[in-house]
């Protein structure tokens, strides 16, 4: 390299390489990850080798002839530090991604002094968090993904506005990410608005981010999982009063596409979640048994029984002949393609009745959640007047509320008013 430098001199080999990049020529091969194998016995290679050195190569056109280097350029960068081939193998593959960013932002290994700097101090910020959530892309549902990539693209803008995206990540401080909390938590117009609770779901997202940094060596240390933030206090389930879900119910029925009455009508009789329902696949659909099945939190599959109501509205869609990769809801009243996260579709929905909630002058803590709190009430009181005990109208609710064990919805119907002692005046034997 010292020689091509000397012979073309650093002015000529980077005209060079703007030159012939002008003609599209590619200047370098894909990076690819080296694993080293065992040798087995009989020659054959066996299982990856920590013995060996791992490291990312690629080949880089030679500026004094216009061909492909013979030998390639390789990166190591802490890979071989690491004890486990996972390790290795999830750092290695934020390498591949790193490097490839680099050459395609016109990253030259012969100009000295650009092949001398640290690769730390190349790697911006938005670089390091986009390549280790990528790096995480194998190992998340694509739900999961969606929902980490809303919460970084949101603090990357934040980074784009402050002037910190471009900067090495090295010199990324936990006073800038505090900062932007703070941005978060304030009200808008200055900030966004968000409540407590919502900065620290950014927090627990940024900081799961930053910890595939700190796995692959690029960072020392993840700074966001030991900032401070506040939680809302809990405020207790609330269902509406019955005269607001006369209100509520005459202005939904009157929009049109009904898509929001539709889903809360689906939230009411299924007890199902916001994120279950809009995560609902025409697929999951069996009109022929009457059920949906769902992907619950713990990751299990859960099958919902479709009752009479659900039923009459998914036929009226005509949900046979639709195709299975529709989404169940759509911004237009009817399944179809819905090409946003599942993060998007909830605040979607919360944007929409947030609205409806303020024109009609109803708390806000009572949100699309309550209507399940309305209907679990309804239930459970519709059962005790039909002569059941109370340990079986609870029996009966677990198999559609879908809580783990009795006490846990004990504890629930309490909370949203269902479970009321009788009047117990009778039984003082002192009058005030």
């Amino acid at each position: 390299m010292d020689i091509i430098k000397k012979r073309l001199g650093e002015k000529h080999v980077n005209e060079y390489v703007n030159i012939i990049s002008k003609f599209a020529i590619k200047m370098y091969s894909e990076p690819r990850l080296y694993i080293p194998k065992e040798v087995n016995k009989d020659g054959s290679l066996g299982t990856p080798s920590l013995k060996k050195r791992w490291y990312v190569y690629y080949y880089f056109r030679d500026p004094s002839t216009g061909q492909m280097s013979k030998q390639p350029f390789k990166v190591y960068k802490g890979l071989n530090r690491l004890k486990t081939v996972s390790q290795r193998k999830a750092a290695g593959k934020m390498l591949v991604n790193v490097t490839k960013r680099l050459l395609s932002e016109n990253y030259n290994p012969y100009d000295l002094n650009s092949a001398s700097k640290n690769a730390k101090d190349i790697i911006s910020v938005r670089m390091a968090f986009e390549g280790a959530l990528e790096n995480k892309r194998n190992y998340l549902k694509p739900n999961t993904f969606d929902s980490y990539e809303d919460y970084l693209n949101m603090f990357l803008h934040w980074c784009d506005k402050k002037g910190l995206s471009k900067i090495s990540i090295t010199k990324l401080e936990e006073e800038h990410v505090i900062s932007y909390f703070n941005y978060l938590g304030r009200k808008k117009p200055t900030g966004k608005g968000l409540m407590p609770t919502s900065v620290h779901n950014h927090k627990l997202n940024l900081s799961a981010i930053m910890s595939s940094m700190q796995k692959s060596k690029l960072i020392g240390h993840n700074f966001i999982k030991d900032i401070e933030t506040k939680k809302n206090k809990p405020l207790k389930n609330a269902p509406f009063t019955l005269e607001e879900i006369g209100r509520i119910k005459k202005v939904l029925a009157n929009q049109n596409p009904p898509f929001l009455y539709n889903f809360i009508q689906f939230l009411f009789y299924s007890f199902m979640r916001n994120r279950e329902i809009l995560s609902t696949k025409v697929r999951n659909v069996n009109m022929v048994s009457k059920t949906i099945s769902i992907e619950t939190k713990g990751d299990r599959v859960s099958h919902i029984l479709m009752v009479e109501p659900l039923y009459q509205l998914l036929k009226q869609w005509n949900i046979e002949q639709c195709p299975g990769h529709f989404d169940l809801f759509t911004p237009k009243g009817v399944p179809g393609i819905w090409d946003v996260s599942i993060k998007q579709k909830v605040d979607s929905i919360s944007k929409n009745f947030a609205k409806i909630r303020e024109e009609l002058n109803i708390d806000a803590h009572k949100k699309t959640y309550s209507f399940r709190h309305n209907a679990a009430v309804d239930l459970f009181k519709s059962f005790v007047e039909q002569g059941f005990t109370e340990n079986e109208a609870i029996q009966q609710l677990m198999k559609i509320t879908r809580h783990k064990d009795e006490s846990a919805l004990r504890n629930y119907l309490r909370d949203i008013g269902a479970i009321l002692p009788k009047d117990w005046t009778k039984h003082y034997n002192i009058s005030f």
